[in-house]
């Protein structure tokens, strides 16, 4: 992995730790640490300080294709090829919980801007929203012809945008 200087184009540090190749990063919203994570398996999460892992998750029985940081802070999100979503505690490491219901592999993860409800998309070509709170699947979208690919929230409006391997874009 590399640390960019966005003003310079430089590199700032080259980060070696995971075993095979990295498919995720996320920053935590404050930016003073981010995570990786990757075909070993293993999620870590980094001081962008001084460069050093803090601690690692280890959990899923596949490939970790995606992760994200919830608003809030206190969740670490991961979707695996393993077709689970996991919930860790930021803080202490701690796995809280698993969803599954995905029928392949989970490539895409966003979190609402509430920190309440999770976003996953799979090469089954669903979205499922599933609920921080209380653990449970809310609904399944399943408008894409396709595998999902990438996932985003809106900030402002209480919005979803999903894209997907139909070459389509869809507004939820």
């Amino acid at each position: 992995m590399r640390i960019w200087n966005l003003t310079t184009g430089e590199v700032n540090a080259i980060l070696f730790s995971h075993e095979t190749v990295v498919y995720a990063l996320a920053f935590s919203p404050n930016g003073q640490f981010f995570a990786s994570a990757g075909k070993d398996k293993i999620i870590k999460i980094w001081k962008l300080k001084d460069r050093k892992i803090l601690k690692s998750f280890v959990g899923h029985e596949d490939a970790v294709r995606a992760i994200a940081i919830s608003p809030n802070a206190q969740y670490l999100v991961s979707g695996s090829w393993d077709q689970m979503v996991k919930v860790w505690n930021l803080e202490n490491g701690k796995l809280i919980t698993t969803f599954t219901g995905h029928q392949d592999r989970v490539v895409t993860i966003a979190i609402s801007q509430d920190s309440q409800f999770i976003f996953s998309g799979s090469i089954d070509n669903t979205i499922k929203v599933w609920s921080i709170n209380n653990g449970n699947l809310i609904t399944t979208l399943s408008h894409h012809n396709n595998w999902i690919l990438a996932l985003a929230v809106s900030q402002k409006e209480n919005l979803l945008v999903s894209s997907g391997k139909d070459q389509k874009i869809k507004l939820w």
